[in-house]
């Protein structure tokens, strides 16, 4: 299990980017309202489904203290707070 206390929020970032990018991993995080939340995803290109075309989209501000996944067990994008995550199975 790697040690998140002792990373910076760009080093948890690439860490947890580059092991999403392998394969499904499964996330345990603490959600805003307090609760514990574990939840298998990735962003692995073999295993999200492609985005569908949408006409006038909205551009989403990017922000670099969240990462964007694609949850496996619900079949939807999800996001957690880098910072709040605890570990990475």
């Amino acid at each position: 299990m790697t040690n998140f206390n002792k990373m910076t929020i760009d080093e948890k970032r690439d860490y947890i980017t580059a092991k999403l990018l392998e394969g499904e991993v499964t996330v345990e995080f603490t959600k805003i309202d307090g609760t514990l939340r574990i939840m298998p995803c990735t962003l692995s290109p073999t295993i999200v489904p492609p985005a569908p075309i949408v006409e006038n989209k909205k551009e989403r501000k990017v922000s670099t203290e969240v990462i964007r996944v694609f949850c496996t067990d619900k079949k939807e994008w999800r996001s957690f707070r880098i910072d709040s995550v605890i570990s990475i199975v």
